[in-house]
């Protein structure tokens, strides 16, 4: 997972191209009871109570987060070193008058030349939290919320590409997902942020399909990067027509497309199950995950990877393709 932004993403710059007036930094994630005790979610202290989720509707984020966090609680200061140096008194405590404390003290600083900088204090942005929707997902409750920081933004701010840019490393480093939306969104335009997003390319050298895969995506450990690797080669010996990359709010997956009819993919993170999506599957790339979950079971399949689920995945790939 990407910890931090060092530019604006540009589906963000696009996105806001078609916002007129105020908007908010938020993003809708998905979460089940399980990923509560996550260390990631721990600051957000959801828990279930009598089958119902508990949160708090407002929080700040710890600073321990990341610097963008950390700079929002403590400030910060932006340094020119470019430019030249600049006098700057500091205290060094009370001095006695003539050596004398009986006569009183003096105040005593001393200057010294540093490298110019202003002080940008703290801005004490929070994240405000709203659940959206429940769903039951085999067996398991999930609960959809959206999270958006404290700050409306308006394009006409003198400031605003940089409040973007600070709003949206805060929102990355506390649930590692980013959006943007119009103050004036429903709540169905807000559920809409949790459909599929897929990227179509072609196979390639091993390797280059393996760093785009990955590429934006950190916090994998040695263990998981090995799987993906062998997972992915998998897929390629099975000479697919394209592979995809596809995006679902905070979640990442991986596959291949074998024909119109016939995409395989699983989560980058996770990794326990593949699915497979059969007819129409642009379309059911268009529905949350959790959607797709709760169609018919001739519209997808869910292998876990235990057992021979490569031979099972081999084979409805022959049978449909």
């Amino acid at each position: 997972m990407r910890k931090n932004f060092r530019k604006i993403p540009t589906s963000i710059l696009e996105k806001i191209q078609n916002i007129d007036g105020d908007l908010i930094i938020g993003a809708v994630i998905n979460l089940s009871e399980d990923d509560f005790i996550n260390p990631f979610y721990s600051d957000f202290n959801l828990t279930i109570k009598d089958g119902l989720l508990s949160y708090e509707s407002e929080i700040v984020p710890s600073i321990i987060k990341g610097t963008f966090s950390k700079r929002n609680i403590d400030g910060y200061k932006i340094k020119f070193p470019e430019r030249p140096k600049i006098s700057k008194s500091y205290y060094v405590g009370e001095r006695p008058i003539f050596g004398d404390y009986s006569k009183g003290t003096f105040s005593m600083y001393i200057s010294r030349k540093v490298i110019d900088f202003i002080d940008i204090p703290p801005k004490e942005i929070s994240l405000i939290f709203e659940l959206l929707d429940k769903k039951t997902v085999n067996g398991k409750d999930n609960y959809i919320i959206k999270i958006s920081t404290s700050h409306v933004l308006n394009q006409s701010m003198t400031n605003f590409y940089d409040e973007l840019f600070f709003n949206l490393n805060i929102l990355q480093e506390n649930i590692g997902a980013v959006d943007v939306f119009s103050t004036t969104s429903t709540r169905e335009e807000f559920l809409s942020s949790l459909q599929l997003n897929w990227e179509i390319f072609p196979p390639g050298e091993k390797d280059e399909d393996f760093d785009r895969i990955t590429n934006g995506i950190n916090g994998l450990n040695p263990l998981r990067l090995d799987e993906i690797t062998e997972r992915l080669q998998f897929l390629r010996e099975e000479k697919p027509v394209s592979l995809v990359k596809g995006v679902s709010g905070m979640h990442r997956y991986f596959g291949a497309k074998f024909s119109d009819n016939l995409v395989v993919f699983e989560n980058i993170r996770y990794g326990n199950a593949i699915y497979i999506l059969f007819e129409n599957w642009m379309e059911l790339c268009r529905l949350s995950r959790l959607e797709i979950q709760s169609r018919p079971p001739d519209q997808y399949i869910r292998i876990p990877h235990t057992g021979e689920w490569k031979r099972k995945v081999k084979a409805i790939i022959k049978a449909k393709r």
